[in-house]
């Protein structure tokens, strides 16, 4: 297979976040560079009489992303702490340890600016003038600490951290064109009212099948038993999305590495 030559850019960036059965939000515009960071914990094997290890073992690894963002909302800095609430025009935060685990687990995407800006406080990857080229795309759980400075004429920073989570997929982040689907998988547009549920039924093609389905589940939606519906139902009205995914059955590309092409959805459903 030949190989793509064309650079991932990183520089000024943006971010958005959805928690579980919410929609993207966008956060703000960083400052300064995000960084972006994969580390190993190891383990080496020995035998006796001998120096080197005849084995190294990973035993953990971490992706984290720091981003320095600058100049955001109350009602969007309301998604970067657990527990928090917003309040008229306050942000109260309250213990991390009495918020559900909605509230600190979700989805990070960074976007270079240069691949355009998001039209308004929600971020829709549907959209087909949407550039995911340079995209980084992972589930996160929100981490660090709060350090704000206020200087005169300056503008407030609130850096904020995510650690990366495997996603339905096992996969701790996908960076470079997530959105991009292998095989055909459709994004949906749901709508049901109070207290009726919504279902669609999961359907891949053009890949390698058996396909294998999964969903980012929380906050109403959940994936029927059958392993093919995806299923919402909401006691509130408003608009709730989710991710779903689909890996197909082909080969590994290359040797030692998992099988199955992935692809991404996006499922959003309006509540009356």
């Amino acid at each position: 297979m030949a190989g793509n030559k064309e650079l991932i850019k990183f520089g000024a960036a943006w971010l958005a976040y959805k928690r579980a059965g919410e929609r993207f939000r966008w956060l703000g515009f960083s400052e300064g560079g995000v960084g972006l960071a994969y580390t190993t914990e190891t383990s080496d094997m020995f035998v006796d009489q001998t120096t080197s290890p005849i084995r190294t073992q990973i035993t953990s690894e971490t992706l984290e992303a720091t981003f320095p963002a600058v100049e955001s909302t109350i009602e969007n800095f309301t998604l970067a702490f657990p527990g928090a609430v917003r309040v008229g025009n306050s942000l109260q935060i309250y213990s991390a340890s009495t918020a559900s685990p909605a509230s600190s687990t979700g989805t990070a995407l960074i976007h270079p600016v240069d691949r355009g800006n998001p039209a308004g406080d929600f971020f829709d990857p549907t959209d087909p003038t949407y550039d995911d080229a340079d995209d980084i795309l992972f589930d996160a759980t929100l981490i660090g600490s709060l350090d704000i400075t206020y200087e005169r004429e300056g503008m407030l920073h609130i850096p904020l951290t995510f650690r990366g989570t495997p996603d339905p997929m096992g996969r701790l982040g996908v960076i470079g064109s997530p959105w991009a689907k292998p095989f055909a998988f459709a994004d949906y547009d749901l709508s049901t009212t109070v207290g009726s549920a919504a279902s669609q039924a999961l359907t891949a093609t053009g890949g390698t099948s058996p396909y294998t389905y999964a969903a980012a589940q929380g906050r109403g939606f959940k994936l029927l038993p059958d392993g093919v519906t995806l299923s919402f139902e909401s006691a509130t009205p408003g608009t709730y999305a989710t991710l779903v995914y689909a890996r197909d059955s082909s080969p590994p590309e290359t040797e030692g590495a998992q099988g199955g092409k992935v692809a991404l959805a996006y499922v959003e459903v309006t509540v009356s």
